[in-house]
């Protein structure tokens, strides 16, 4: 499960998209290299003359043009250039977007803001502890569910589709405090952000509504939404305005994209005066206090609710709560305790736990996501028997009928469409020769990563030093140079042609621990007309 497997036809013509897509490079990148002009006469002229180790080679107008250079500089270049990383800029917080104002709400309104009061902020930004708090203060809260059937995105969207306010079909609306609105949608394996999706339509749906925007450290943010059940890489694949699909590969994407939606809800807000915009800064010590001003709730019903322990070892004990509270507080050593209303719990079975709540159900589809399940390594090596070339041939594919079976066409979920996390190296190319190896090595030469293609070194074949390093005990590429992609892995080794992806698969697989490989397919009769 380490591995990741990408299956691509190199004779589609969106090809090109999908590889820019995964791997982050430009799709103009992408093209025929090393081509037959007898076969492909109008390819003449036009296809890419490569070397066998190239990086970040690029022409005048960013086309891509590699030059042949000695390979004894060009070997030299590898060995003493790291990978090329994109690293992440330092970032300037002192923009307005990144700091909670103070002065939204005048002191005249303290204590008297109209309701319902809805969180426009981001997951992992207070959700949990802003319905804790309230909860605690006898408000009516909804957390995530907006019914015990409904999270309150999902019943939100319908409202809007039927062009109804915004919790118009939510079953328990109206409630006087949304903690949390977004929600993880499993049928699609998408994260679903009302606070962006339907922005308009909440803040027109409730001309007098009471808006709440968190804010928090960025880089702890971000280091909590990637530690939270894949929500980063749920995030990335989701196209959320703001945020499109594959955006978010570092702290500084994930912070433009908070930055963004401050400005856009607070232009939003005042343009509709009647609206009340209360910024929070969960972090602050003071949160407490400001927030029991406002809303004449006690300040130690604030604390930290639903936080990852794994980040935070010495909160470990944080309180829990279930999806929907109202009624009292119990103040012992100025903990937060939640006595739960039975009367007003929709879920009510007399089966509570010692403070009140149902724990032992914790409430149905809190939060629709195992935390034993791995949303985001979705991936697989695809385990197939080997076929001869005539095999393959003659009892998979029917020349005749042009039908084309599954082991010859690329899987689409071989990697998620909607994928975007950073691929493992190194990059293996497991397929065949003339299937694209020249074409992947220009790719990802173009790119700016390090790829080797047919040598491994300046004196050797990679199946010459794979072979090596296996029959010494070693992980496949432990003799062989150190590079991001390696792109044609077998070789002409006389006195036999050598392919390491067939004779040394298992090798291969178990001894890179995470590797992404490619395994490219074409029309099979262009592919043995090819070869021939």
């Amino acid at each position: 499960p380490g591995h990741v497997l990408v299956e691509y036809d190199i004779e589609d013509p969106s090809t090109g998209d999908f590889m820019g897509e995964l791997f982050g490079i430009d799709s103009n990148c992408w093209g025929q290299a090393n081509t037959n002009t007898q076969l492909h006469p109008e390819l003449n002229g036009t296809s890419i003359s490569i070397p066998w180790v190239v990086k970040n080679r690029r022409g005048p107008r960013n086309e891509v043009l590699f030059t042949e250079s000695n390979e004894k500089e060009i070997n030299n270049e590898i060995k003493t250039n790291a990978p090329t990383l994109t690293p992440t800029q330092s970032l300037d917080y002192s923009d307005s977007c990144f700091r909670a104002r103070s002065d939204t709400i005048p002191t005249s309104l303290y204590n008297k803001l109209p309701r319902p009061i809805i969180n426009l902020g981001f997951p992992k930004m207070g959700t949990t502890s802003i319905h804790a708090f309230f909860g605690c203060g006898n408000y009516s809260s909804m957390h995530y569910q907006c019914s015990p059937t409904y999270a309150c995105g999902e019943c939100m969207r319908r409202s809007v589709e039927e062009d109804l306010p915004p919790f118009a079909k939510c079953d328990h609306a109206p409630a006087e405090v949304y903690a949390q609105i977004d929600y993880y949608d499993t049928k699609n394996i998408l994260h679903y952000l009302p606070q962006t999706e339907l922005l308009e339509e909440i803040v027109h749906g409730y001309p007098n509504a009471t808006f709440l925007l968190t804010f928090r450290s960025m880089d702890k943010w971000y280091d909590s939404v990637r530690n939270w059940y894949n929500m980063k890489q749920r995030m990335q694949m989701s196209n959320i305005t703001g945020f499109p699909r594959c955006k978010g590969k570092n702290l500084r994407e994930f912070s433009d994209w908070f930055c963004s939606h401050v400005r856009r809800v607070r232009e939003l807000v005042a343009k509709n005066p009647s609206h009340s915009l209360v910024e929070i800064d969960i972090e602050d010590p003071g949160a407490g206090d400001r927030l029991s001003d406002i809303f004449g709730v006690d300040a130690r019903c604030w604390g930290h609710a639903n936080i990852n322990s794994k980040i935070h070892p010495d909160l470990e004990k944080s309180n829990k709560v279930p999806w929907f509270i109202k009624d009292g507080r119990t103040f012992g050593k100025g903990d937060l305790l939640f006595q739960f209303d039975a009367n007003n719990d929709p879920n009510n079975k007399n089966n509570a736990g010692d403070d009140g709540f149902d724990l032992s159900t914790k409430i149905k589809n809190q939060s629709s996501i195992s935390p034993d399940t791995d949303h985001g390594e979705i991936f697989s090596i695809r385990e197939e028997k080997k076929h001869s070339i005539s095999s393959v041939i003659g009892k998979k594919y029917d020349l005749q009928t042009n039908q084309v079976r599954e082991c010859l066409r690329p899987r689409k979920i071989s990697v998620s469409e909607h994928s975007c996390q950073a691929l493992p190296t190194p990059i293996i190319n497991l397929g065949f020769p003339k299937m694209g190896s020249s074409s992947a090595h220009a790719f990802f030469g173009c790119g700016g990563l390090t790829s080797m293609h047919y040598r491994c070194n300046y004196a050797k074949a990679c199946a010459e030093c794979i072979r090596e390093s296996i029959e010494a005990g070693e992980p496949p590429f432990s003799r062989c140079d150190k590079a991001d992609a390696y792109t044609q892995i077998d070789a002409n080794t006389k006195p036999d042609y050598s392919f390491p992806q067939i004779e040394y698969l298992e090798n291969i697989v178990l001894g890179v621990k995470k590797a992404t490989f490619l395994l490219p397919f074409r029309n099979m009769e262009n592919w043995y007309k090819s070869v021939r």
